[in-house]
């Protein structure tokens, strides 16, 4: 039964076509539109596989180019002497990652401007290296990145040990 009184207007044309009408019409759009905003900020998906080691900060990983955020390691090339030998410390710094990644998976999931934050058993990989002297935090690295560097550097660890 109707209630008494004229009948709402209604958008004939819209009805002939079949669209939608009013609030329904409204309630769709903001649901494509919120949809739409998810999917085009979805992060990026995290990158799992056994690494090959490019560099001290470059790997491969399931066939994408991984760059380890917030650290910086010496080039290959770069010339260092340890214990007075002349040595190449961008090779120490790749032979440092490889040890590191070695034996396992790594899962590397993308942090700020195309850099990954990557972790082999657990265990932060870019961390290991500035543990192990042979990277140095980036200006926007963790605190606890700058606290280990002090250790590693009062240690004498890696490039710590190293003389230009």
């Amino acid at each position: 039964m109707n209630p008494p009184g004229p009948e709402p207007e209604r958008d004939t044309l819209a009805l002939r076509r079949g669209q939608p009408e009013g609030p329904l019409l409204s309630a769709a759009l903001v649901a494509g539109l919120l949809v739409a905003a998810a999917s085009a900020v979805a992060e990026p998906a995290a990158v799992r596989g056994v690494a090959e080691v490019l560099d001290g900060r470059r790997m491969t990983v399931a066939g994408q180019e991984i760059v380890l955020a917030d650290i910086e390691v010496p080039a290959l090339g770069t010339p260092c002497r340890i214990r007075g030998n002349p040595l190449d410390c961008g090779r120490l710094a790749r032979a440092g990652l490889m040890d590191i990644v070695a034996g396992g998976e790594v899962e590397c999931s993308p942090v700020g401007t195309g850099g990954h934050r990557c972790f082999a058993s657990g265990y932060d990989v870019a961390f290991g290296l500035v543990h192990g002297g042979w990277a140095v935090p980036a200006e926007n690295a963790p605190a606890h990145y700058r606290r280990k560097m002090t250790e590693a550097k009062e240690r004498g660890r890696g490039l710590w040990s190293a003389q230009p």
